[in-house]
């Protein structure tokens, strides 16, 4: 037998907002909060602002299933999607999908052979779907317009009217493909009171939507009036991440007169990676410590791994020396300066304090010394 499933959606949405402040109003009953009340008259407590937005999109779609004596089960899905996110020559995106089975305790050799075994299926799938979660108008060299203080003209509080780009536009940002593939074998026994599943699978991105960091000569906007700069970063397809492993399960289903009772266990692997990063090979992540970030997302490593220094111990008395009465660690990396000094790579170090190791043996710590922990 086959089915057949075809259908047609479409959206649209559209977003405004408008806000003002005024400051010091006379005082704070319901009765006076009116703009016209505020009794500061300077330029800083009146910041109207607003902006608005609209998308639209549509897809067409459709799944054809087939089975053969229960035995044989098959299906495959496709998707066309369109988004005003894209500019018009990357607006649609293709999508299909399939996966395949072979429920072989169906057949009566296996139900002859193996009577305990109440349900066995090896089944496998592989589907593409998108993603398109990114601001609007992202393909369009939009501008921005606003009163901005002078500090970066003449140090002053004097306010213009200036223009600035507000997003490099970048016509080719396209639709973002994420591919799921999986192999799984489905055993059941005893009337599925034993039931056992074993699945590899992978997952990964391809053209994985990232902002890409612009050159400050690009262009740089004042987002509000106590902010000045903003970069005009783009959106483009430059990412990759895949996640790869095993998950198995176990569940056992029974009753003890009135009682019913279930025994579960399950395990899994995944192994993930970042794959294609750019224009750099190295994406910070927003933790930060006192020698700054503190995770790192590397080609062909961990996603989001922390970083940190390598700690060989304490330093101790017999490592100090008392140079014009204070005391100095000289036992660690150091590097001459252009007066023959030397400067010390921890000089702030007393006996007690953490000794860290020199990884790139330049005489310095720095964030070149920081490892994956």
């Amino acid at each position: 037998s086959s089915d057949l499933m075809a259908g047609f959606e479409a959206g649209y949405a559209k977003g405004e907002y408008m806000n003002a402040t005024r400051w010091d109003l006379i005082n704070e009953s319901r009765e006076m909060r009116y703009f016209n009340a505020s009794q500061n008259d300077t330029l800083l407590s009146q910041l109207p602002n607003g902006a608005g937005n609209e998308s639209s999109g549509y897809s067409y779609y459709g799944r054809l299933g087939y089975d053969y004596k229960g035995i044989f089960l098959a299906q495959a899905n496709f998707r066309r999607d369109a988004s005003s996110k894209f500019g018009p020559r990357k607006r649609f995106g293709n999508f299909p999908s399939f996966s395949l089975g072979f429920k072989f305790s169906e057949l009566s050799i296996v139900k002859e052979k193996v009577p305990f075994m109440s349900f066995g299926k090896l089944r496998y799938g592989w589907g593409k779907v998108g993603n398109n979660a990114i601001p609007d108008y992202v393909y369009f060299s939009t501008i921005g317009v606003l009163d901005v203080y002078s500090y970066s003209f003449d140090n002053t509080t004097t306010e213009a009217l200036g223009a600035a780009p507000n997003k490099l536009a970048n016509l080719s940002v396209a639709w973002e493909g994420e591919v799921t593939q999986n192999l799984g074998l489905d055993l059941g026994f005893f009337g599925n009171k034993l039931y056992l599943t074993a699945e590899l699978f992978k997952r990964y991105n391809e053209g994985m939507l990232m902002e890409v960091q612009a050159p400050g000569y690009a262009g740089w906007i004042v987002r509000s009036s106590y902010q000045e700069g903003g970069v005009a970063n783009p959106i483009a397809n430059v990412g990759n991440i895949s996640n790869k492993g095993i998950e198995i399960s176990a569940d056992w289903k029974d009753k003890l007169g009135k009682l019913s009772y279930s025994v579960n266990f399950n395990f899994t692997y995944v192994n993930t990676k970042a794959g294609e990063i750019r224009p750099d090979t190295i994406f910070r992540g927003s933790a930060k410590g006192i020698n700054g970030y503190l995770t790192r997302t590397i080609n062909g490593q961990p996603i989001g791994e922390y970083y940190g220094f390598i700690t060989q111990g304490l330093f101790k008395p017999e490592d100090a020396d008392t140079i014009n009465n204070v005391i100095v660690i000289t036992n660690q990396p150091y590097t001459i300066d252009n007066s023959g000094n030397k400067i010390y790579a921890q000089p702030k170090a007393k006996p007690g304090d953490f000794r860290f190791k020199d990884v790139n043996g330049d005489g310095r710590i720095t964030d070149a010394d920081m490892v994956p922990m």
